[in-house]
């Protein structure tokens, strides 16, 4: 819990100590929710980031509502969700690294970084890697 020493101008806290994001997330600020799927074994985790946190940005916010508004619930929370593998603390770390990496891209879409070629997400370039590779073995057969 963050000590507040002028709740007023907390505003004013959130925009000259949160200028640039540093990666670390404060994991007390996160609302975690699990689920179990129908099979009773696989663990639904989802996490609710409030995007008025003083530790975002608040143009990363800005950019994270418009970008994710399917995600953005009616309470300015930022869902994410992953039932990724039958552990609940890799779901959990699964959410978490999603968020960074938004957050992440969001800020280097914001700071001009990206070129006109959009970056794909790891996994993404992992699959099409794959498919390339599996093309090539199939045309010299």
């Amino acid at each position: 819990m963050r000590l507040q020493l002028f709740p007023r101008f907390s505003f004013l806290c959130r925009h000259f100590c949160a200028l640039k994001f540093d990666g670390k997330i404060p994991l007390e600020c996160l609302q975690k929710t699990v689920t179990f799927r129908e099979d009773g074994r696989t663990p639904q985790v989802e996490l609710r980031v409030p995007l008025k946190a003083d530790w975002i940005p608040t143009r990363i916010a800005e950019d994270l509502r418009m970008r994710y508004s399917h995600r953005v619930d009616q309470n300015d929370l930022l869902v994410i969700e992953s039932c990724r593998t039958y552990s609940e603390q890799l779901n959990t770390a699964d959410c978490i690294d999603k968020l960074r990496s938004a957050m992440l891209e969001c800020e280097a879409v914001l700071n001009g970084a990206e070129n006109t070629k959009t970056k794909l997400d790891s996994r993404v370039e992992v699959k099409l890697d794959i498919k390339r590779r599996l093309a090539a073995f199939e045309n010299n057969d």
